[in-house]
Protein backbone atom coordinates (compact mmCIF):
# COMPACT_ATOMS: atom_id res chain seq x y z
CA UNK A 1 0.00 0.00 0.00
CA UNK A 2 0.55 3.59 -0.46
CA UNK A 3 0.67 5.28 2.75
CA UNK A 4 2.24 1.63 4.63
CA UNK A 5 5.31 2.12 7.01
CA UNK A 6 7.93 -0.16 6.02
CA UNK A 7 9.34 -1.69 9.17
CA UNK A 8 13.05 -1.16 10.24
CA UNK A 9 14.87 -4.05 11.45
CA UNK A 10 18.73 -2.85 10.05
CA UNK A 11 19.30 -2.07 13.78
CA UNK A 12 23.51 -1.85 14.42
CA UNK A 13 26.30 -1.25 12.16
CA UNK A 14 27.66 -3.84 9.81
CA UNK A 15 30.00 -5.61 12.11
CA UNK A 16 27.26 -6.44 13.91
CA UNK A 17 25.53 -8.53 11.71
CA UNK A 18 27.98 -10.21 10.16
CA UNK A 19 29.23 -11.70 13.73
CA UNK A 20 25.19 -12.85 13.92
CA UNK A 21 25.37 -14.53 10.78
CA UNK A 22 28.70 -16.45 11.63
CA UNK A 23 26.99 -17.53 14.85
CA UNK A 24 23.50 -17.78 13.98
CA UNK A 25 22.98 -18.41 10.38
CA UNK A 26 20.92 -22.07 10.37
CA UNK A 27 23.85 -23.58 7.44
CA UNK A 28 26.56 -22.74 10.26
CA UNK A 29 24.91 -24.65 12.67
CA UNK A 30 24.08 -27.88 11.03
CA UNK A 31 27.78 -27.57 9.81
CA UNK A 32 28.82 -27.28 13.82
CA UNK A 33 27.06 -30.48 14.31
CA UNK A 34 28.96 -32.31 11.64
CA UNK A 35 32.43 -30.98 12.80
CA UNK A 36 31.03 -32.32 16.31
CA UNK A 37 30.44 -35.73 14.90
CA UNK A 38 33.16 -35.75 13.05
CA UNK A 39 35.45 -35.08 15.52
CA UNK A 40 33.51 -37.86 17.95
CA UNK A 41 34.58 -40.13 15.34
CA UNK A 42 38.07 -39.77 15.25
CA UNK A 43 38.27 -39.46 18.85
CA UNK A 44 36.77 -42.89 19.45
CA UNK A 45 39.53 -44.57 16.94
CA UNK A 46 42.19 -42.53 18.80
CA UNK A 47 40.68 -43.72 22.21
CA UNK A 48 41.31 -47.48 20.67
CA UNK A 49 45.19 -46.54 19.99
CA UNK A 50 46.16 -44.98 22.89
CA UNK A 51 48.15 -45.82 25.75
CA UNK A 52 45.65 -47.11 28.81
CA UNK A 53 46.93 -47.22 32.40
CA UNK A 54 44.82 -49.12 34.54
CA UNK A 55 44.78 -50.01 38.41
CA UNK A 56 45.53 -53.61 38.63
CA UNK A 57 44.08 -55.30 42.33
CA UNK A 58 44.61 -58.80 42.90
CA UNK A 59 43.76 -60.99 46.13
CA UNK A 60 43.81 -64.49 47.02
CA UNK A 61 44.76 -67.29 48.61
CA UNK A 62 45.08 -70.97 49.41
CA UNK A 63 44.79 -73.13 52.71
CA UNK A 64 46.26 -76.92 53.18
CA UNK A 65 44.96 -79.04 56.11
CA UNK A 66 45.14 -82.54 56.69
CA UNK A 67 42.73 -84.81 57.68
CA UNK A 68 43.98 -85.51 62.07
CA UNK A 69 44.83 -83.29 64.17
CA UNK A 70 48.16 -83.88 64.31
CA UNK A 71 48.96 -82.72 60.46
CA UNK A 72 50.14 -79.88 58.93
CA UNK A 73 47.87 -76.99 58.79
CA UNK A 74 49.44 -73.97 56.24
CA UNK A 75 47.36 -71.01 55.20
CA UNK A 76 48.59 -68.61 52.53
CA UNK A 77 47.41 -64.98 51.60
CA UNK A 78 48.74 -63.14 48.57
CA UNK A 79 47.42 -59.26 48.02
CA UNK A 80 49.02 -56.74 45.43
CA UNK A 81 48.28 -53.66 43.86
CA UNK A 82 49.33 -51.44 40.96
CA UNK A 83 49.66 -49.60 37.82
CA UNK A 84 49.35 -51.21 34.71
CA UNK A 85 50.27 -49.31 31.22
CA UNK A 86 49.58 -51.00 28.32
CA UNK A 87 51.36 -49.58 25.26
CA UNK A 88 49.97 -50.79 21.38
CA UNK A 89 52.65 -51.36 19.17
CA UNK A 90 50.57 -52.58 16.39
CA UNK A 91 47.12 -52.52 15.56
CA UNK A 92 46.75 -53.43 11.96
CA UNK A 93 47.14 -51.34 9.18
CA UNK A 94 43.25 -51.30 8.17
CA UNK A 95 42.77 -49.87 11.93
CA UNK A 96 45.09 -47.27 11.20
CA UNK A 97 44.05 -46.77 7.81
CA UNK A 98 40.47 -45.96 9.32
CA UNK A 99 41.84 -43.83 12.34
CA UNK A 100 43.29 -41.90 9.98
CA UNK A 101 40.58 -41.06 7.32
CA UNK A 102 38.67 -39.99 10.38
CA UNK A 103 41.22 -37.34 11.18
CA UNK A 104 41.24 -36.32 7.14
CA UNK A 105 37.34 -36.29 7.63
CA UNK A 106 37.47 -34.16 10.46
CA UNK A 107 39.93 -31.51 8.81
CA UNK A 108 37.67 -31.45 5.73
CA UNK A 109 34.64 -30.85 7.60
CA UNK A 110 36.31 -28.01 9.65
CA UNK A 111 37.25 -26.39 6.50
CA UNK A 112 33.48 -26.89 5.25
CA UNK A 113 32.39 -24.75 8.31
CA UNK A 114 34.83 -21.81 8.03
CA UNK A 115 33.80 -21.79 4.02
CA UNK A 116 29.82 -21.73 5.22
CA UNK A 117 30.65 -19.25 8.11
CA UNK A 118 32.26 -16.85 5.34
CA UNK A 119 29.30 -17.28 2.88
CA UNK A 120 27.00 -16.33 5.78
CA UNK A 121 28.88 -13.22 6.07
CA UNK A 122 28.89 -12.70 2.46
CA UNK A 123 24.56 -13.02 2.58
CA UNK A 124 24.94 -10.54 5.11
CA UNK A 125 26.71 -8.11 4.37
CA UNK A 126 25.22 -8.23 0.25
CA UNK A 127 21.28 -8.28 2.44
CA UNK A 128 22.42 -5.16 4.67
CA UNK A 129 23.96 -2.90 1.87
CA UNK A 130 20.86 -3.28 0.07
CA UNK A 131 18.48 -2.28 3.02
CA UNK A 132 20.82 0.58 3.60
CA UNK A 133 21.07 1.55 0.30
CA UNK A 134 17.24 0.67 -0.50
CA UNK A 135 16.34 3.37 2.73
CA UNK A 136 17.77 5.85 1.02
CA UNK A 137 16.60 4.91 -2.50
CA UNK A 138 13.00 5.21 -1.26
CA UNK A 139 12.97 8.48 0.19
CA UNK A 140 14.67 9.79 -2.75
CA UNK A 141 11.62 7.93 -5.17
CA UNK A 142 9.01 9.43 -2.61
CA UNK A 143 10.71 13.01 -3.04
CA UNK A 144 10.47 12.46 -6.66
CA UNK A 145 7.01 11.13 -6.53
CA UNK A 146 5.78 14.19 -4.81
CA UNK A 147 7.68 16.91 -7.28
CA UNK A 148 5.73 14.51 -10.33
CA UNK A 149 2.68 15.36 -8.34
CA UNK A 150 3.05 18.81 -8.39
CA UNK A 151 4.48 18.79 -11.78
CA UNK A 152 1.15 17.11 -12.91
CA UNK A 153 -0.93 19.77 -11.47
CA UNK A 154 0.68 22.48 -12.62
CA UNK A 155 0.72 20.90 -16.21
CA UNK A 156 -3.28 20.48 -15.90
CA UNK A 157 -3.59 24.28 -14.63
CA UNK A 158 -1.34 25.33 -18.06
CA UNK A 159 -3.61 23.27 -20.16
CA UNK A 160 -6.54 25.01 -18.87
CA UNK A 161 -5.25 28.05 -19.45
CA UNK A 162 -3.89 27.42 -22.66
CA UNK A 163 -0.71 27.16 -22.17
CA UNK A 164 -0.11 23.38 -21.97
CA UNK A 165 -1.68 20.87 -24.32
CA UNK A 166 -3.35 17.36 -23.61
CA UNK A 167 0.14 15.41 -24.65
CA UNK A 168 1.74 17.54 -21.96
CA UNK A 169 -0.75 16.36 -19.59
CA UNK A 170 -0.18 12.43 -20.25
CA UNK A 171 3.70 12.85 -20.61
CA UNK A 172 3.25 13.97 -16.91
CA UNK A 173 1.14 11.41 -16.24
CA UNK A 174 3.87 8.71 -17.65
CA UNK A 175 6.40 10.78 -15.44
CA UNK A 176 4.19 10.05 -12.44
CA UNK A 177 2.97 6.59 -12.77
CA UNK A 178 6.91 5.79 -14.02
CA UNK A 179 8.21 7.46 -10.81
CA UNK A 180 5.50 5.28 -8.57
CA UNK A 181 6.57 2.13 -10.16
CA UNK A 182 9.83 2.66 -9.44
CA UNK A 183 9.17 4.10 -5.83
CA UNK A 184 7.29 0.27 -5.17
CA UNK A 185 9.55 -1.44 -6.91
CA UNK A 186 12.24 -0.19 -4.54
CA UNK A 187 9.94 -0.43 -1.43
CA UNK A 188 9.31 -4.22 -2.31
CA UNK A 189 12.93 -5.06 -2.86
CA UNK A 190 14.31 -3.53 0.16
CA UNK A 191 11.32 -5.41 2.24
CA UNK A 192 12.99 -8.74 0.41
CA UNK A 193 16.44 -7.24 1.61
CA UNK A 194 14.88 -7.32 4.98
CA UNK A 195 13.82 -10.70 5.04
CA UNK A 196 17.25 -11.80 4.15
CA UNK A 197 18.99 -9.86 6.81
CA UNK A 198 17.17 -11.37 9.18
CA UNK A 199 17.55 -15.05 7.63
CA UNK A 200 21.71 -14.57 7.29
CA UNK A 201 21.51 -13.83 11.40
CA UNK A 202 18.97 -16.83 11.58
CA UNK A 203 16.66 -13.97 12.74
CA UNK A 204 13.72 -14.61 10.33
CA UNK A 205 10.86 -15.98 12.34
CA UNK A 206 7.11 -16.21 11.52
CA UNK A 207 6.32 -13.45 13.88
CA UNK A 208 8.57 -11.38 11.15
CA UNK A 209 6.29 -12.93 8.31
CA UNK A 210 3.19 -12.29 10.03
CA UNK A 211 4.15 -8.50 10.22
CA UNK A 212 5.44 -8.41 6.77
CA UNK A 213 1.83 -10.10 5.61
CA UNK A 214 0.31 -7.66 7.22
CA UNK A 215 1.62 -4.93 5.79
CA UNK A 216 1.22 -6.05 2.34
CA UNK A 217 -2.61 -6.33 2.58
CA UNK A 218 -3.09 -3.51 4.66
CA UNK A 219 -5.50 -0.79 3.48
Amino acid sequence: PQKAKLPSIASGDLQSWLARAQSSHPLVHAQQLQQEIAHTESGKFQAKYAPVVNLVALAGGDRLQGLSGNDADVTNRQMSLGVQLTIPLYSGGMREARYQEALALEDKVRNQTDYVRQQAAREARTAWLAVTTGQGQVKALEQAERSAEIKLDSTRVGRDVGDRTTLDVLNSEQELYNTRLALYRSRYQMLLAQINLSASAGELGEPRLQEINQLLTAK
